[in-house]
């Protein structure tokens, strides 16, 4: 069942349209920015060669295809905001085990699991920015949109390199799990904002009928 709620104003929907745009840039940024790590993420992955580590980024785009469909059978059952809520709060526990991988026999899988959860936010993100703007700003959110998906394929890379040559390349993924559960608390905390003003509004709706 689809949660409803009011459509987000203000500072609200800036809040939101801002948390979810950062969200899709990290989750399409672990495409780019993960294959600049690959070369020192093999050498700490029991030592192996970089074509092995490169199944990294291979298992995630895997993951992201099949998790792309999953969007609309999970936000149609669930609702927006309870898939993006739950779905960034798994996203970022996922991350945190592939910091905890040793070999990439772990590593691996685990970035196919992180690519099922980056595949369907990033379509929902999507879905439920657009859907909160009037008609009026669609045109406005469609181009901020398209405006993001430029972001990864360079701001990405140049972190990911900065990111493995001074600190390590399991930094991308401390990034990752922060962002995660940063945008889960945001989410939710939009969204029990959201659902207490819509029961206000069918309260005190009742009690103008009983009155």
């Amino acid at each position: 069942m689809k949660a409803s709620f009011d459509r987000l104003i203000g500072g609200k929907l800036l809040l939101f349209l801002v948390t979810l745009g950062i969200g899709y840039v990290d989750v399409l940024s672990n495409v780019s920015g993960h294959s600049v790590l690959t070369p020192y993420s093999a050498g700490s992955l029991e030592g192996v060669t970089p074509s092995f580590g490169a199944w990294g980024t291979t298992f995630y785009l895997i993951g992201v295809a099949l998790g792309v469909p999953l969007a609309r059978v999970l936000s149609g059952r669930f609702g927006e905001y309870r898939v993006l809520t739950y779905g960034y709060l798994c996203y970022a526990i996922t991350s945190l085990i592939c910091v905890s991988s040793v070999s990439v026999f772990m590593y691996a899988p685990t970035r196919f699991v992180f690519g099922v959860f980056g595949g369907f936010l990033a379509v929902v993100s999507q879905s439920a920015a657009l859907g909160e703007l009037p008609e009026r700003q669609y045109k406005i959110g469609l181009g901020y949109w398209a405006a993001l998906g430029i972001l990864p394929y360079t701001l990405a890379v140049f972190l990911g390199g900065f990111w493995a040559e001074y600190f390590s390349w399991r930094w991308l993924f401390y990034a990752n799990a922060t962002l995660g559960f940063v945008i889960s608390a945001i989410i939710g905390a939009l969204f029990l904002v959201a659902n207490s003003s819509a029961r206000s509004c069918v309260s005190t709706s009742w009690a103008m009928c009983c009155s």
